[in-house]
């Protein structure tokens, strides 16, 4: 039977044509499209499908690692970052879908847009398997980290034991230091015990030199220059301001010409220029208001003058004895020169 033939006069009427011949629709589709795009709904099913393996492998890798948060979060953001790349992927086929819906009104144009879809395609291809190289070196990273993570942990436990005798060591030195400080304050009681009683030698050595010297002094004073003690040598308290200042010696001498002159002085075991003559000059200072007299007649007493001090006394007009002298009143006169301290009124 002779096959009529059609003439379509218009693009409508073959679009008529097509609604009345459905089977024509798949030979058109055939025709029309490549291979490639015919295929493509295929590649979107396996690229969902490897998208779907690809987060379960991510929450796999997320769930072993749960120990490294900093680094999993920083996987977590990459992998967000792909998913935004096949949200974009996923849009940009919806894109393709709306396109090959106007396929009718856009024929013409169908072989640049399927140019364009090819170089697309040619470059999704390539960004996949470009993130595939890339999932196997993070993949290779993490379990590296894994091994990293366990030799971190093993060095914490070996860091632990060693804190641990760290701290028993410090517990050991802490009694022994808590030792050592009640022997200190052991020593500083003794210490204390030994002041004192060094400080009461020192002042029985002291007040037994001044009680030789207020015995001897008179005789002293007679024998070799001439002097008479009129009021006994002693020991003063002296009114000073708001206080009382001590005074070793203390009295009166005559001249044999008849003139009184006030005897005063201190009474040390080692006798130092530097160390003992400020306080002497301040003994004359505050002192001279009780002298009752026109001049005064320092003398200082000790059992030892250190080297220089005779001299710098002699300078000064002071007059320096030292215990073997009281000790031998009997013997012939000292070479030493009496010096007067003399004051204005």
């Amino acid at each position: 039977m002779r096959r009529e033939a059609l003439v379509f006069r218009t693009f409508h009427d073959l679009v008529q044509a097509l609604h009345e011949h459905p089977e024509w629709r798949e030979e058109l589709r055939r025709l029309v499209l490549t291979e490639e795009l015919l295929s493509l709904p295929q590649w979107v099913r396996e690229l969902a499908e490897a998208q779907q393996r690809t987060e379960q492998r991510v929450e796999e890798l997320v769930e072993a690692q749960k120990r490294t948060e900093e680094r999993l979060e920083q996987l977590t953001s990459r992998f967000d970052q792909l998913t935004a790349r096949f949200d974009q992927l996923t849009a940009r086929f919806d894109q393709l879908t709306v396109r090959f819906d106007q396929l009718a009104a856009r024929v013409e144009q169908l072989a640049e847009a399927q140019q364009r879809t090819e170089e697309q395609l040619q470059q999704l291809t390539a960004r996949v398997y470009e993130l595939t190289v890339r999932f196997d070196h993070l993949t290779a990273r993490v379990d590296q980290l894994a091994e990293v993570q366990q030799r971190t942990e093993q060095r914490m436990e070996e860091l632990a034991e060693a804190q641990r005798r760290s701290d028993e060591r410090v517990a050991q030195l802490a009694a022994a230091q808590q030792r050592t400080e009640e022997t200190v304050r052991q020593l500083v009681v003794d210490m204390k015990h030994v002041k004192e009683e060094l400080g009461g030698l020192s002042h029985a050595v002291g007040y037994g030199l001044e009680n030789l010297a207020y015995r001897t002094l008179p005789r002293l004073f007679q024998e070799r220059f001439g002097l008479t003690v009129t009021e006994p040598l002693r020991r003063r308290f002296l009114p000073v301001g708001d206080r009382q200042l001590e005074v070793n010696l203390w009295g009166l001498a005559q001249r044999p010409e008849g003139q009184v002159v006030r005897v005063l002085g201190e009474a040390k075991t080692r006798l130092s220029a530097a160390k003992h003559f400020k306080g002497v000059e301040r003994l004359l200072k505050f002192t001279r208001p009780h002298w009752g007299t026109e001049e005064a007649l320092v003398v200082l007493v000790c059992h030892l003058a250190l080297p220089g001090t005779e001299e710098e006394a002699r300078r000064r007009g002071w007059y320096v004895v030292e215990s073997w002298e009281l000790e031998s009143t009997s013997s012939a006169p000292s070479s030493r020169s009496m010096a007067r301290y003399s004051a204005s009124s």
